[in-house]
């Protein structure tokens, strides 16, 4: 299934939409509008619509979950993640995500006019080692249960000298 990126900075809300199968590949225009998000001071909603998302791997999710942690820092409201795909709700919930969004079915918000983003052609990525590392520990910091699952992993990452920052 083609994947599709598309969000809107509106208002005082910033809205992320994600349909198809999200991987990989496309982690880096996800974390570039995600930390988008996050440098919006006048932004304080933000709504992540997975309706029409089929897959999302644990990358993307790890990236999601780093807008969670901003939220909790900034003690704003938990950030919304719209989707009623059974699926993925079952690995929202199981991730420990019920605990840091608020998941709903639909959202006004998923409205919002949106704009297109490329997703590369080029899947040669030199801080995919970093951004793996940084997603995953933000899963590790969202539930026990991941971090059991993805303690190896991120020790893995740490082990083989990911560089300390993306630029």
């Amino acid at each position: 299934m083609e994947t599709r990126i598309r969000y809107a900075h509106a208002g005082r809300r910033c809205v992320l939409q994600l349909t198809g199968d999200v991987r990989h590949p496309v982690s880096s225009v996800v974390e570039a509008i995600v930390n988008e998000f996050l440098q919006a001071a006048d932004a304080p909603e933000v709504v992540i619509d997975l309706t029409g998302a089929a897959f999302i791997d644990s990358t993307n999710l790890g990236l999601l979950a780093k807008v969670a942690r901003e939220s909790w820092r900034r003690g704003q409201d938990p950030p919304i993640l719209v989707s009623a795909n059974p699926d993925i709700n079952a690995v929202l919930e199981s991730m420990g995500f019920a605990h840091a969004f608020r998941i709903v079915p639909e959202h006004e918000a998923t409205g919002v006019e949106l704009h297109d983003v490329p997703t590369p052609a080029d899947y040669s990525d030199p801080h995919k080692a970093r951004r793996i590392l940084e997603a995953h520990e933000a899963l590790i910091d969202l539930d026990e249960k991941n971090r059991q699952t993805f303690q190896s992993v991120v020790d893995v990452l740490r082990r083989s000298n990911v560089p300390n920052e993306l630029p």
